[in-house]
């Protein structure tokens, strides 16, 4: 009985050794290529790549699906993203937008596309954009 009391706290050492020292390779990063950034996933689609959450203006925010099926992302200092099914078309000031920080996005009954800006509303009519001022 004696034998038995003085193995235990060894067993329960070993235990515990054994279970902590497994348990620290799933912990372990895997290694990667210096400066190479991680793949994205596609599975045959487009998307916006870009950090998310860095900056101010890595963000969406505001988005409309028009009538045509197109769907519009305003973002806080990158313009306006519109994709229609098949590519991304970015919009920005050198397009005609009014100001690269995008609050709004609506659609009017004629089809038309308002964006209210930092700097005020512009018109989109499907070809050029139209600045409004008071």
């Amino acid at each position: 009985m004696t034998k038995y009391h003085l193995l235990t706290p060894i067993y329960s050492l070993l235990s515990v050794v054994i279970f902590a020292l497994s348990c620290n390779g799933q912990n372990k990063p895997q290694p990667q290529e210096a400066g190479k950034e991680p793949k994205a996933i596609t599975a045959g689609q487009p998307k916006i790549i870009k950090p998310q959450g860095r900056n101010q203006e890595d963000n969406v925010h505001c988005g409309l699906q028009d009538r045509a099926g197109n769907l519009w992302f305003g973002t806080t200092g990158e313009g306006v993203y519109r994709y229609d099914g098949k590519a991304f078309t970015h919009f920005t000031e050198k397009e005609g937008l009014r100001n690269n920080t995008v609050w709004s996005i609506l659609e009017d009954k004629t089809g038309n596309i308002w964006f209210g800006t930092a700097d005020g509303i512009c018109r989109y009519d499907g070809k050029t954009f139209t600045a409004f001022t008071e």
